[in-house]
């Protein structure tokens, strides 16, 4: 019905909480735990459907795929801090930006929010890390 394996708290709080309750056990097979709660099978079962396992860089890329269509319409990848076309791309690039000079004062690899492949794709469609911007409104 709906294209993608998220899952939606508001939607269905027990299938969200379950979700959860596999990644987590995804991440402990990962980490080598040596009593895993989920096996092989439900993960060869969920990948199948789309599962995704890490949220956080699913929801990333959707809005990369965002900032790729407002570079397309404007030829910048300059998002205004106030966009009423698309709030959630504004937001999401001024993130980008806190979250880059995270990055460059990070004392440890725990403080990066931003990976160097993230970085390089800004990079690759211009994204300016240091933009005003308040000055442009579109």
């Amino acid at each position: 019905d709906f294209g993608h394996a998220q899952v939606s708290k508001a939607r269905n709080p027990q299938l969200a909480i379950w979700s959860q309750y596999q990644r987590t056990n995804y991440k402990k097979l990962q980490n080598g735990d040596l009593l895993p709660k989920i096996t092989e099978r439900k993960i060869g079962l969920l990948n199948l459907v789309g599962f995704e396992w890490n949220c956080s860089e699913y929801s990333w890329y959707r809005s990369f795929e965002d900032l790729l269509d407002f570079v397309k319409e404007f030829g910048h990848a300059r998002v205004p801090k106030v966009y009423h076309h698309n709030p959630p791309l504004a937001l999401w690039a001024s993130r980008q930006q806190k979250n880059y000079k995270k990055y460059e004062n990070a004392a440890s690899s725990f403080d990066i929010i931003i990976t160097e492949n993230q970085i390089g794709l800004l990079n690759k469609v211009g994204f300016e890390w240091n933009f005003a911007q308040d000055l442009v409104r579109i």
